[in-house]
């Protein structure tokens, strides 16, 4: 079930700063929070290819999150990654790959004026660009 995703000022700018640490590589992570869906707190995960253009996450890092998810009883929002070289909209890949349809996928790339998030539902090769909201 799809829930509007609402992330604070202050959350994005901590997502921002997160895969701006990581450049050149593409970071990764979880985004969890409320079931009315309000962003509280992202979860990095290591990219262990450490490119430029693709992401793996670290299994166990990703079991062991998950876990601390289910333990906070916090509610799974989205997996966020970035394109350091590339736009905020899934790749080929990105829609190949994704195997969460329930979860939103986030996106953050460069663009003119610095970064920006989106957010993204995909499923069986749809797209769907979530109307991100952010707190202030």
């Amino acid at each position: 079930m799809r829930i509007k995703i609402a992330l604070p000022q202050a959350l994005l700018d901590q997502l921002i700063n997160e895969v701006v640490q990581h450049l050149p590589e593409e970071a990764c992570g979880f985004l969890t929070g409320t079931s009315e869906g309000i962003v509280e707190n992202i979860l990095p995960v290591e990219n262990i290819q450490h490119q430029t253009k693709s992401f793996k996450m670290d299994g166990l890092e990703q079991l062991n999150k998950m876990q601390e998810m289910e333990e906070k009883r916090q509610t799974w929002l989205g997996i966020y990654h970035s394109h350091p070289e590339g736009e905020a909209y899934p790749s080929n890949t990105d829609i190949i790959s994704q195997v969460y349809p329930e979860i939103a996928m986030f996106i953050c790339a460069p663009n003119e004026s610095g970064w920006q998030v989106k957010a993204f539902w995909v499923n069986e090769g749809l797209v769907e660009e979530e109307a991100l909201e952010v707190l202030k």
